[in-house]
C-alpha cells in the first residue's frame, strides 16, 4: 500500500468533510431564514412561489407522515371502514434485520428471493489522533 497516497487521501477527506459540514450548516441557516422571510408553511403540502424582480423562488414542502398502524387498524375497525385501508395506505414490508439474522436458516433461505440488496455509498469515519502514525510529520 502507498502510505503517502493514503495519508494524502485521508487528509483530503478530512478537509472535504469539514467543508461539507460547514456548507450544509450555512445552507440550512439560509434556508431557515428564507422560510421565515417568505412565510412558508412547512406543514402545507405543496409549492410556494415567490417572484421579486429577477429572482424566482420555488419552495416545495412535503411534510413527513408517519402512521401508527395499530391505532389506524383500531380506528378503522371502530368506524367500520377497514376495507378502505388497502387503498388509502401502502403496506410496505421491511426486513427486521436483527430478527432476520437470528432466525432459522431454513426460513430465511426460503424468503431470500423476495429481497433485493442494493448498494449504497459507504460511510467513512476518519480521525486524526497521535496514535495514527501515518499522520505524524
Amino acid at each position: 500500500m502507498d502510505s503517502e497516497k493514503l495519508r494524502e487521501l485521508c487528509l483530503d477527506w478530512i478537509d472535504a468533510k469539514a467543508a461539507a459540514t460547514e456548507a450544509a450548516m450555512k445552507l440550512e441557516t439560509v434556508e431557515d431564514q428564507l422560510v421565515q422571510l417568505l412565510n412558508v408553511d412547512s406543514l402545507a403540502d405543496g409549492t410556494t412561489r415567490v417572484i421579486d424582480g429577477d429572482i424566482r423562488i420555488n419552495v416545495t414542502t412535503r411534510p413527513s407522515r408517519t402512521v401508527d398502524d395499530t391505532k389506524l387498524k383500531a380506528l378503522a375497525e371502530e368506524h367500520d371502514i377497514g376495507e378502505h385501508l388497502s387503498t388509502l395506505f401502502l403496506w410496505k414490508p421491511e426486513v427486521n434485520l436483527r430478527v432476520w439474522r437470528g432466525a432459522d436458516k431454513k426460513i430465511t433461505e426460503s424468503l431470500n428471493d423476495a429481497i433485493t440488496l442494493t448498494s449504497t455509498r459507504p460511510a467513512f469515519a476518519i480521525t486524526v489522533t497521535p496514535d495514527n502514525i501515518i499522520f505524524q510529520e
